[in-house]
């Protein structure tokens, strides 16, 4: 029993030698929703559409950049932190919208924007991964990450009491970052990955168990 389970092990895997389908793989991606960039390239151009003073919370959306759409994105609580994250920096460092903003306090709406999209898929040699001598996978995708602060309108322009716009949301500092291009391989090797599958294969089959130690 124990050369017949050896002898089926060997031969599903050489079978499978070359077959580049049985690679396994995957797709990490924030949601099954159709996102507004299919890039990391597309998210910095519609980044780069954001102008301090004057894109308001509307336009952001226009631009894909809905709080609500957009999976994982995070409301700043602590504005102030998360303009100066440094305790020696000051706030004489900051630009001036960003001054407005850590001056208004809690009555900054800051939000925090992230987006990673990975694709894995097992590389090498298929005979090797079910053996388990040897495991490449590559890793390729990329990443986008958007911090923007606004403030309502009134805090950046003269207006007058009954001007409809005062309460509008206004950006007055972002800044992005990100990896355009995620590529990575991890390879993980195990000599004896042969022979920990046949010994574990066959002591599925075996008649005979190992003894055991009595401890009473």
């Amino acid at each position: 029993m124990y050369k017949r389970s050896l002898i089926l092990a060997l031969s599903v895997t050489f079978l499978t030698v070359g077959c580049v389908s049985w690679q396994p793989s995957s797709y990490n991606r924030p949601t099954d929703d159709k996102l507004p960039w299919k890039d990391y390239d597309e998210a910095r151009v519609a980044a780069d559409k954001i102008e301090a003073g004057k894109t308001t919370f509307n336009d952001l959306k226009k631009l894909g950049f809905d709080p609500v759409k957009i999976p994982n994105t995070s409301k700043i609580v602590d504005v102030r932190k998360s303009l100066l994250p440094n305790p020696t920096s000051t706030v004489d460092e900051l630009t001036e919208g960003a001054k407005i903003c850590y001056k208004k306090g809690a009555l900054c709406d800051g939000y925090k924007f992230y987006v990673r999209i990975l694709n894995s898929e097992g590389l090498g040699n298929t005979m090797l991964r079910l053996m388990g001598i040897k495991k490449e996978v590559l890793t390729k995708g990329w990443e986008f990450e958007l911090n923007v602060y606004l403030v309502s309108r009134e805090d950046i322009e003269q207006l007058t009491p009954d001007d409809p716009k005062r309460k509008e949301k206004v950006v007055v500092y972002g800044l992005y970052g990100g990896t355009p291009n995620i590529a990575n391989i991890d390879t993980q090797k195990n000599p004896l990955g042969l022979v920990n599958s046949i010994f574990s294969l066959g002591s599925q089959f075996s008649p005979i168990r190992p003894p055991t130690l009595r401890t009473d």
